[in-house]
């Protein structure tokens, strides 16, 4: 009778990765001194089927976009005052996401309320607002992250329909956010 394989917890794979890693750079490396190669070449390449830096141990590193701020900062210090611009584009998903359903008990209190005056408000700095709904790819990296995430229960969304109590869990579901942004578009 066979036994399964042990899973290996993650240190034990990263110690595993780097026996492996150091005794496949020791080999290369005699054999770079025997044929007189060129190491810096050598090192050039990529020797892992899965670059560390973008998926350990095989599963697609996730990171998060607020991240990308302390960089940005660097290049470009904030100011205080907004400049007038001629047209402010607006991720309508990001917006959704950002704005909470408190007080409203429908949809179309949602709208009125709460979606429209940030919508308007935007109009203070800017000519016109344009709002965008993207979509993702089913083989995109957006749509597995999305799953990752988990699925929602489905909800019909209509004029008359009660805001869902977990705003969050009902923006899981790709029908419900895609049902949600005609109905705002």
């Amino acid at each position: 009778m066979k036994s399964k394989p042990k899973a290996l917890s993650k240190l034990q794979s990263k110690i595993a990765a780097s026996r492996n890693d150091s005794t496949l750079f020791s080999h290369l490396y005699i054999a770079c001194q025997v044929r007189s190669s060129d190491l810096d070449q050598f090192f050039a390449h990529e020797n892992q089927l899965y670059p560390p830096a973008l998926s350990p141990s095989s599963e697609l590193h996730f990171g998060a976009k607020s991240d990308l701020l302390v960089c940005l900062e660097a290049v470009n210090p904030s100011t205080q005052t907004v400049p007038d611009v001629e047209a402010a584009i607006l991720d309508g998903s990001a917006v959704v996401n950002m704005l909470r359903t408190r007080n409203v008990k429908t949809f179309v209190e949602y709208v009125s309320v709460v979606f429209m005056p940030f919508i308007y408000s935007q109009l203070f700095n800017a000519n016109r607002v344009d709002v965008v709904f993207d979509r993702y790819h089913p083989t995109s990296i957006n749509c597995l992250a999305c799953k990752k995430r988990g699925t929602a229960v489905r909800q019909q969304v209509s004029t008359s329909t009660p805001i869902p109590r977990n705003w969050h869990d009902f923006l899981r579901s790709d029908q419900n956010k895609t049902q949600l942004f005609c109905f705002l578009a």
